[in-house]
């Protein structure tokens, strides 16, 4: 059977606003004939398309970052499509909504399923969005999608016992996760162009790149995040594995682990680098972390085995903050953590929140001179967004301060709480950025010889330079 996958239709200026746009082409001879903002693909979507093609199926796959919903209607009428997957994160959901109507009127036969982070989060919530969707799936859905196809091409479109589904007429209830990540197929490569996507400068070395999940599921309990709690992580002959793979058929050359946490389990980690020197595996990567999940051997290890940068959600730079978003960490333990992470030479990048509830204007201000202060060689500032699925979520829903869906955005503010204003949320993201790369201590430690070793750095450089001064968040 015949079946596209889709993401949302996202025109380029609704993470990248005009008015930065027009500054940012001064600079779009470093980024080649590629957008100077980073996109990655929907990694998701190509597990689904492993188990599908697996089990006998034709998959396509249009990415709304570069299709429009008329190019998706004249693909499925043109290969006689009647299965269409959409798969949506929150702030892109209404998007996805108007294409699967549109898609709905141009072909009233089709069958529609979404899944993706906002079904999960939500699940049959999604059904009263619009009457176009037939079924949500949830949940590891590279089993659940499968046996929807099979049950349509068996010629019916009931969906009754199909675990981890919702339909109109049935809760099927939930489908257990998968245990063994290590006998998953590879994520299916093959659906994409590598070269279609460019990392945002921050996130690589060299190209070309792309991201690995090397575990689902994260063990705390942080109330802005909706990953689940149920944590299973691939073994490190599986990792390399599939790096092997990723450089015999796609000649890659950079990846970035996107486990929540990889460093989860040290001996795992001490495995993985083991590995990676035994078999002479040249690879430059890049990982999350937690500042109390880290010491300076594994460190050390993990530099010797190609490890150039470790990203932490630090998100705070206020005791009280960190407490009530339930971190279960010290502003001691980060700072110890960074130093330590510089002292091995490994690049440090940290993520930060601004606006939390109970945080006036004052925190904020806090919170960016916390960062200048660590020295980070990277850092990311966004206003608070209460993602459906958070615990953040459910405790401001109801708010008056809660914007909804539609300001989920990167640019937008979707919520403002009864310590600070929108304006001063604007305000406190917009200086966040430019306080902290236009230092000129922070610009003259990125003219050196180790920062600028090669042509490459150059170029990322200046892709993000032209980025800080444009305002523009990077999307990863």
């Amino acid at each position: 059977m015949k079946v596209l996958l889709i993401s949302p239709p996202v025109p380029v200026k609704t993470i990248m606003p005009e008015r930065y746009q027009n500054r940012a082409r001064l600079f779009s001879k470093l980024g080649g004939d590629k957008p100077i903002l980073g996109v990655q693909p929907p990694y998701g979507v190509l597990y689904l398309s492993a188990y599908l093609k697996k089990a006998g199926h034709q998959v396509f796959f249009l990415d709304g970052f570069f299709n429009d919903v008329n190019a998706m209607i004249a693909l499925m009428k043109r290969e006689n499509i009647r299965l269409v997957g959409l798969t949506a994160v929150s702030y892109h959901w209404q998007k996805g909504v108007d294409a699967l109507e549109a898609i709905r009127r141009a072909i009233p036969d089709c069958f529609i399923v979404v899944g993706g982070a906002h079904a999960n989060a939500v699940k049959g919530d999604v059904l009263h969005d619009s009457e176009a969707i037939d079924c949500v799936a949830f949940g590891d859905g590279e089993e659940t999608l499968v046996e929807i196809v099979a049950r349509l091409e068996s010629g019916t479109t009931d969906m009754d016992g199909i675990r981890g589904t919702i339909t109109r007429d049935a809760d099927n209830g939930e489908r257990p996760s998968i245990k063994d990540l290590d006998g998953m197929l590879l994520a299916d490569r093959s659906l994409i162009q590598l070269q279609d996507y460019r990392p945002s400068p921050f996130y690589y070395r060299r190209l070309p790149f792309t991201a690995i999940i090397g575990s689902r599921g994260c063990p705390y309990r942080c109330t802005f995040c909706h990953t689940e709690t149920l944590t299973r992580l691939r073994s490190p002959e599986s990792l390399v594995e599939e790096i092997e793979h990723l450089q015999r058929n796609y000649g890659v050359r950079e990846v970035v682990f996107y486990d929540d946490t990889f460093t989860l389990n040290k001996r795992r980690v001490y495995q993985f680098c083991e590995l990676l020197l035994r078999r002479g595996i040249s690879l430059s990567w890049s990982a999350n972390a937690r500042c109390d999940s880290i010491d300076r051997d594994l460190l050390r290890a993990m530099k010797g085995a190609g490890c150039w940068r470790l990203l932490f959600g630090i998100e705070s730079g206020n005791q009280k903050t960190l407490d009530s978003m339930l971190k279960n960490e010290s502003l001691d333990e980060i700072r110890r953590g960074i130093r330590m992470t510089q002292d091995a030479g490994i690049d440090t990048y940290g993520m930060f929140i601004l606006g939390y509830p109970g945080e006036s204007y004052a925190d904020g201000l806090n919170t960016i001179q916390f960062a200048q202060e660590l020295k980070l060689d990277y850092a990311n500032f966004c206003a608070v967004t209460p993602f459906p699925g958070t615990k953040l979520y459910q405790d401001v829903k109801e708010s008056e301060g809660f914007r909804g869906y539609e300001t989920m955005s990167m640019f937008d503010v979707s919520y403002v709480s009864e310590d600070v204003t929108e304006a001063e949320i604007k305000d406190l993201v917009e200086k966040s950025s430019k306080r902290f790369y236009l230092r000129p201590d922070y610009v003259a430690s990125r003219l050196t010889p180790e920062k600028l070793s090669s042509w490459e750095d150059l170029k990322r450089y200046g892709r993000g330079f032209a980025m800080v001064l444009s305002d523009i968040s990077v999307r990863t």
